[in-house]
C-alpha cells in the first residue's frame, strides 16, 4: 500500500486486515527500486497507490511491478479504481485469529494468565 493519508487508506487497510492479508506499507517517497523489492519480498500480490503526487505518476511506476493486481485512488486509467474494489479473501493457512486479548496474550507468551 503506497496510499496518501485519506480516507481511501483507512478503508483500504482496514477491509485488508478483516480479510486476513497482510497489508505492507511504503511511504510515498519510495520508488521502482524499494517498492519493486518490497513486493518480491512479501510475495505482494497487489499494489494500492495514488494517481500521483505532484509530478510523480505512480501508474507509471506501477506498470512496472511485479503484481496480479493494481488498484488506484484517482484517475485509474486502465487499473482497477480503489472505489470499484472489492477485495477477495485470502487463504489462512495458520490458526485461527485469537478471538479475545486473554487469548492473545497466551499465544504470544504461553505462561500468560491475562
Amino acid at each position: 500500500m503506497q496510499l496518501p493519508n485519506s480516507a481511501g487508506f483507512v478503508v483500504t487497510f482496514l477491509a485488508l486486515v478483516r480479510i486476513g492479508a497482510a497489508p505492507v506499507l511504503a511511504l510515498p517517497a519510495h520508488r521502482e527500486s524499494e517498492i519493486g523489492y518490497l513486493c518480491e519480498l512479501s510475495g505482494a500480490r497487489a499494489y494500492a497507490a495514488a494517481d500521483r503526487d505532484g509530478a510523480f505518476d505512480y501508474r507509471a511506476m506501477a506498470r512496472t511491478l511485479p503484481v496480479e493486481h493494481v488498484v488506484i485512488e484517482g484517475d485509474a486509467e486502465e487499473f482497477t479504481p480503489l472505489a470499484n474494489w472489492t477485495p477477495t479473501p485470502s487463504r489462512r493457512t495458520g490458526p485461527p485469529p485469537p478471538t479475545s486479548a486473554s487469548s492473545c496474550c497466551r499465544a504470544a507468551r504461553p505462561g500468560c494468565r491475562s
